[in-house]
């Protein structure tokens, strides 16, 4: 399996494999979190209606404080008994129903304003590496502050 460069994990950095739609099934992911102290995840990642939503219902079912950065997910078309729906209509229905129950619910631009300007000058420039602290996020896809990327691909 090949890992964009961007999204790769740093030399310090766990990363777990998953062979189901929801990431907490079967891995390690849960004793990760709770060994280094983490209580909050944040969800990005593919797709919207299988994995994001599977592992956001896991999260929160195992009592993590769980956000979904929507416009970090991805979905597609789905038929049902000869009907199409379309890919915005998919995404919307998913983010509706888990910002119902299970997470909140944020964009991009939100998400990375929480963090601070540093991280969001990071992202505009493509780098992939430490921001100071700021809202849980020390680098997009650490787990820092009490918080942990989720992305789920």
């Amino acid at each position: 399996m090949k890992t964009n460069s961007i999204a790769a994990p740093l030399d310090d950095e766990d990363a777990v494999v998953k062979k189901h739609f929801n990431a907490f099934l079967e891995t390690d992911l849960k004793q990760k979190l709770d060994e280094a102290g983490i209580e909050e995840v944040i969800v990005i990642g593919a797709m919207s209606h299988t994995c994001i939503d599977a592992a956001v219902r896991a999260a929160s079912d195992l009592d993590c404080k769980t956000t979904v950065v929507q416009d970090a997910c991805a979905t597609r078309d789905l038929e049902y008994a000869g009907v199409t729906v379309p890919t915005p209509s998919v995404h919307a229905a998913m983010m509706s129903a888990l910002g119902f129950a299970y997470a909140a619910i944020v964009d991009t631009e939100n998400y990375l304003s929480s963090c601070g300007p540093s991280v969001a000058s990071q992202v505009e420039e493509g780098e992939n590496s430490a921001a100071p602290s700021g809202f849980p996020c020390n680098r997009l896809g650490s787990f820092s502050q009490g918080a942990g990327l989720v992305q789920d691909l």
